[in-house]
Parts: C-alpha cells; sequence; structure tokens
C-alpha cells in the first residue's frame, strides 16, 4: 500500500521510473564511442586492396586472374607453401583428436611418464602398449611370395568349363535364342 502512494506521488507509476532509468542508461551509453572490432578492421583492409587503395605488403594485382601472385614462383616457395599446408591440416587434425579423446590421451601420457619413472605398468598402458606393437608388426611383416601365385589364381577360379553341366545348358539356351 505504502508503495502504491510514493509510486503516485512520484509521478505516474513503477513503468515511468524503469523507462526514465532506461533513457538514463541510453544517454550515458551514448556519450561512449564504439570501437570498431578486428574484424571490421581487417574487412576495410580487403576492400582497399581489391580496390587498388594500396594497404600492407604487396602493390595491388594488375587485374587478369586475380591470383595476385608472380606468374613465375620459384621451386622453393611452392615446397614452404606445400609444407605449411601440410602442417596445417596435421595441427588440425591432432586439434581435433585431442577435442575428441583428450582426456584418455592425457591419462595414458601420465601412465607412460610414470612407467617410465619406474612404477608397474597400467592397464590401459599395457592395452595400448598391445595395440602399437600388433601395428607395429602388421607394418613390418614381410609378405611372403609364392612363385606359382598365378598358377594358383587360375586353377582356383571359377569359369563355366569347370561345370560341363552349366556349359552344355548356356549353349542350349544360346541355340534357343537363334532359332
Amino acid at each position: 500500500m505504502m508503495d502504491a502512494k510514493y509510486y503516485s506521488a512520484v509521478g505516474g507509476g513503477r513503468s515511468s521510473t524503469l523507462a526514465s532509468a532506461w533513457k538514463a542508461l541510453e544517454k550515458a551509453m551514448g556519450g561512449l564511442r564504439r570501437e570498431p572490432s578486428v574484424a571490421d578492421l581487417l574487412r576495410e583492409q580487403m576492400k582497399e586492396e581489391e580496390l587498388g587503395g594500396g594497404g600492407f605488403g604487396s602493390p595491388p594485382g594488375n587485374g587478369g586472374d586475380g591470383s595476385g601472385g608472380s606468374e613465375e614462383e620459384s621451386f622453393a616457395s611452392i615446397l614452404d607453401e606445400l609444407l605449411q599446408v601440410i602442417l596445417a591440416t596435421l595441427g588440425f587434425i591432432f586439434v581435433y583428436i585431442y577435442m575428441i579423446r583428450g582426456e584418455e590421451m592425457t591419462r595414458l601420457a601420465k601412465d607412460y611418464i610414470k612407467y617410465l619413472f619406474g612404477a608397474k605398468s597400467s592397464v590401459r598402458l599395457r592395452r595400448a602398449m598391445y595395440v602399437w606393437g600388433r601395428f607395429y608388426k602388421r607394418m613390418t611383416r614381410k609378405k611372403v611370395v609364392r612363385e606359382d601365385w598365378l598358377e594358383r589364381a587360375i586353377a582356383i577360379t571359377p569359369t563355366t568349363w569347370h561345370r560341363p553341366d552349366q556349359l552344355l545348358r548356356l549353349i542350349a539356351a544360346a541355340s534357343d535364342d537363334d532359332d
């Protein structure tokens, strides 16, 4: 009851006090000027370079296909760019793996460090060592090549000559179609 008397005496109730507080806040914030973000600055710089307005680095291209690069790139610069792409791809893959299985990899690394300092290997570490050992054996295994591999492949390949009854049916069906 006391609140209603207060608000009506002040000038129109609770909604008018909230509106005036909001206006005061807007007035205070209006004096602050907005700083351009990094994205806005980069966007402006890219527009300037596209329009030929200069900027940092090399002068603008002369039109053409818009590649902007030298036509005769050296082999070293091509290799350098290829290396950067490969390393960036590997970095992206490692970050993705860390996001997916980071906690498990952290625990495995802790177990491995403890194992290096003389502690007993954990079940997690033994399982990982077994998987890596199996992978290593599979990669280093020498494949035995038999000298008669072609003859064996030919001998086990099924053909219609191995089944004479099927051959007779095919010949009979072909002769019926000719009639």
